[in-house]
């Protein structure tokens, strides 16, 4: 097992105050037992998905989010912009838009992110890594977003989440005191 610091932070909300371990993946052979070898072995899995079951499997992870109380319930809510084959956020984006949440997007600014509004996908350019972010808007405190989904290379069933490896999640995660999905 591998300490759930710097990119395998666990997100399942009953876990929190638990010891955080990274458990790997079942399929993930022996040899590939470093945060590495598994962050280039899913991110090979997940590119070698064709197009139609990567929008489909991306659709049925929105759906199941939408439907846990803790997005359901929320005000506020923080998304991202997939890259690199990541789940999709935009069906999130146009329920919680529909629903009358405030929706919240990161901007890169040094090693950290700030998050800010977005009223139309439209709104978001590429941004450093290649990832879409607003452009325009004042940043919006942390304390103000009831949920963030996070976006990673893989998760395991526990919550567990394994980033790209440059931390800006995790030193977002590490004050949130919402519930990250």
């Amino acid at each position: 097992p591998l300490p759930a610091d710097g990119g395998g932070r666990n997100l399942n909300p009953a876990a929190r105050g638990s010891p955080r371990v990274f458990c790997l993946f079942h399929q993930i052979k022996k040899t590939e037992s470093s945060k590495e070898g598994l962050r280039r072995e899913m991110l090979q899995r997940r590119g070698r998905l064709l197009p139609h079951d990567r929008r489909t499997l991306s659709l049925a992870v929105q759906k199941r989010c939408a439907s846990l109380e803790a997005f359901e319930g929320a005000k506020c809510v923080a998304l991202y912009g997939a890259i690199r084959n990541e789940v999709e956020t935009d069906w999130l984006f146009l329920q919680s838009l529909e629903g009358g949440k405030r929706i919240l997007f990161p901007r890169m600014k040094g090693d950290l992110l700030e998050f800010l509004p977005v009223f139309s996908l439209d709104d978001l350019r590429e941004g450093p890594f290649g990832i879409p972010e607003p452009r325009v808007g004042d940043p919006v405190s942390l304390t103000e977003v009831d949920c963030l989904v996070v976006p990673g290379v893989a998760f395991d069933r526990q919550g567990h989440r394994l980033g790209f490896g440059e931390g800006y999640y995790d030193r977002v995660l590490g004050g949130f005191q919402g519930t990250s999905l």
